[in-house]
């Protein structure tokens, strides 16, 4: 990926969380225009390539847009990540490809538990939160049904996803790429 890429991609993650922190929501055309700008990145190669290295191009943004959904569906279908952070991934990954993304989508749940931990600290609320996910999933082993595990929880467990989700697509840019 080159400069600009990985500047429109920087770019286009900060905006999903700068709408996300003051709105709640991902927005879908920001979504919309980032898998876009990624697939005419890919399939233009940026003035450069083969038409052989295009179609690999194309075949990387489709599995980099897949690869998420795919790997995080479980954790949304309990809704313990929203849609507009899957949405969010499926952009980066369209931009990065799956071998990229395989290293962000880590760096971000390693994010995102440092935020957790950051703020049961500062909310005082640890042993709550434990005891609320050991209902939580004692609740499932007992019924089998999937509940949102938002659902019935306290907003004191709550923080949007999406900051941790750009500190790993940072942590990318600068450490493993």
């Amino acid at each position: 990926m080159g400069d600009v890429q990985i500047a429109a991609l920087l770019t286009l993650t900060a905006l999903a969380v700068y709408t996300d922190l003051t709105e709640n929501i991902i927005p879908n055309r920001l979504v919309a225009a980032g898998l876009l700008l990624s697939l005419i990145f890919r399939i233009t190669g940026c003035g450069t390539g083969s038409c052989h290295e295009r179609l690999h191009g194309l075949l990387a943004w489709a599995a980099g847009l897949t690869l998420p959904l795919l790997l995080l569906w479980v954790l949304f279908s309990f809704r313990m990540i929203g849609a507009g952070d899957l949405k969010l991934f499926c952009m980066i990954g369209a931009f990065t490809g799956p071998k990229h993304i395989m290293r962000i989508i880590p760096a971000s749940f390693f994010s995102g538990a440092l935020c957790a931990a950051i703020l049961m600290i500062y909310r005082g609320n640890i042993h709550s939160r434990f005891l609320y996910l050991r209902a939580y999933v004692i609740e499932y082993v007992k019924t089998g049904k999937r509940l949102s595990y938002r659902k019935g929880s306290s907003e004191d467990g709550f923080f949007c996803f999406s900051v941790p989700v750009l500190a790993g697509l940072l942590c990318w840019t600068v450490f493993l790429r």
